[in-house]
């Protein structure tokens, strides 16, 4: 502290009481002094871009921030200008902003020297879930014109939530708002967005959900262009705002939700129209429905007072009389008719029954049993007769046979002539050959004969006269 006890006003003394103008002007000195020309490179964030021109920006690396602008004439004498998770050397001075206390680097030339850590990741999981299709317009799902309940997913205590509080309760009262709280920076903010998502979606109580914060640098608003939560809310069957930051600043969740809202407060004006627009409208719809009822009441008033004019209407029993008539006479036509129908159709069951108890399986069974047992009888008995007549005429065959039997008489006292070696029957003694041989057969044996003498004659001779052999 000596250099700034040595620049202290003069006449103070170490316990004089300092104003705070007196302590950042000394600061202001001692700092412009002792970096009047410096080079700093760092990861540019929270770019800033006021209608001025001037350029406000944060220079930050992996331990420490240092607040940075760039006036609009060096702006516009540069050919690079930064940008978030921009990796910039700049040159200038270093300075101390008096209205805040803080320090700051003027910024009078930059050159980009890369991209930032924290931008790399956001462009390489930018396109990995562009790959995927989870920015793809198709599965966006419609956002509701008039919810009744609306979740928020963001910190209870930030000012965002008081944000969408206030458009809500002035835009229309009678909606209902369910805050789910949760983290939405720093470390273990991304898991608890993404289980707030999941929590209010599982309620399934809210018609929209709105995620989000107020604005902040690329650090303060990293959560939201994590990937667990871009997840969250893509697998969300509950229609998602997202609500991140500022109107520059683009996040992955606004990015995979199903609208994005440049502010909370923006989310909540186009969660909810405006009330009183939206009473117009419905009091214009209440004036056309009197209007159509009012003319559709008129319409039916004239058709009646037509009806009544009618010559019928002024004499109904003479207009009825002929069609009550008519009404009788086709009731009693119809009677008939439906009384011949319903014999018809009791004839035709009738006819049905009978041939459905006819064709019934069993009963064809049954009378097939029977008519098979009839002709088994009846095969018995023509097979028993066919037999019995087989059986006498084989008898008389038989004894037709027997009697037919030439070696039948052979027991009554006669025989048989063979004329052999040929052994052929001999009926007329010019058959057989004088010195040939015959074989004469018996009842019980069989004599071979040489013939002698062959004798023609009557049959006495055969018998033998005295004094004569035949054979």
């Amino acid at each position: 502290m000596e250099p700034l006890r040595a620049r202290l006003p003069e006449g103070t003394e170490e316990t004089s009481v300092l104003s705070v103008s007196e302590v950042t002007d000394s600061v202001k000195e001692l700092l412009e002094g002792a970096f009047p020309d410096v080079w700093i490179r760092g990861e540019a964030s929270n770019v800033r871009r006021p209608s001025s021109g001037h350029i406000y920006f944060t220079l930050k690396d992996a331990e420490a921030q240092l607040k940075a602008v760039l006036f609009r004439g060096a702006a516009n004498r540069s050919s690079v200008l930064p940008e978030d998770g921009m990796e910039l050397t700049v040159q200038g001075s270093l300075t101390v902003y008096a209205p805040r206390g803080d320090y700051q680097i003027v910024v009078s030339r930059l050159r980009p020297s890369g991209r930032g850590a924290l931008y790399e990741a956001y462009e390489k999981l930018k396109a990995r879930l562009a790959a995927e299709g989870l920015f793809e317009e198709g599965r966006k799902k419609e956002i509701p014109r008039l919810p009744g309940t609306v979740g928020v997913v963001t910190s209870g205590t930030g000012a965002a939530f008081q944000d969408i509080l206030n458009v809500v309760h002035r835009r229309f009262q009678g909606l209902r708002i369910v805050l789910r709280p949760c983290k939405v920076q720093g470390a273990g903010a991304a898991e608890d967005i993404a289980a707030g998502v999941r929590a209010m979606d599982q309620w399934g109580g809210a018609d929209v959900l709105i995620v989000g914060r107020g604005g902040g640098s690329i650090e303060d608003l990293w959560a939201f262009n994590e990937e667990t939560v871009a997840r969250a809310i893509a697998e969300c069957e509950t229609p998602v705002i997202s609500a991140v930051g500022h109107d520059i600043d683009v996040t992955i969740s606004d990015l995979v939700a199903d609208l994005r809202a440049p502010t909370p407060s923006a989310a909540a004006e186009l969660v909810v129209g405006e009330r009183e627009q939206f009473l117009r409208r419905l009091d214009a719809a209440g004036r056309r429905l009197r209007k159509d009822l009012a003319t559709a009441v008129q319409t039916a008033r004239s058709s009646l007072e037509a009806v009544q004019s009618l010559p019928s209407f002024a004499r109904p029993l003479l207009w009825l009389s002929p069609r009550v008539q008519a009404l009788d006479g086709l009731s009693e036509a119809m009677d008939r008719r439906l009384q011949g129908t319903l014999r018809d159709a009791s004839e035709r069951l009738d006819r049905s029954g009978a041939l459905l108890a006819a064709l019934a399986p069993r009963t064809g069974l049954r009378r097939d049993k029977q008519r098979l047992d009839a002709l088994s009888s009846s095969l018995c008995r023509s097979v028993r007769l066919r037999v019995q007549r087989a059986v006498a005429v084989v008898d008389r065959l038989d004894a037709s046979l027997a009697a037919l039997n030439p070696l039948a008489v052979l027991d009554r006292g006669f025989c048989v002539a063979y004329g052999l070696p040929e052994r052929r029957l001999l009926t007329k003694a010019a058959q057989a050959e004088e010195g040939g041989t015959v074989s004469v057969v018996l009842a019980d044996g069989a004599w071979n004969c040489e013939v002698k003498k062959v004798v023609i004659g009557t049959k006495g001779r055969i018998h033998g006269q005295k004094g004569e052999k035949g054979v």
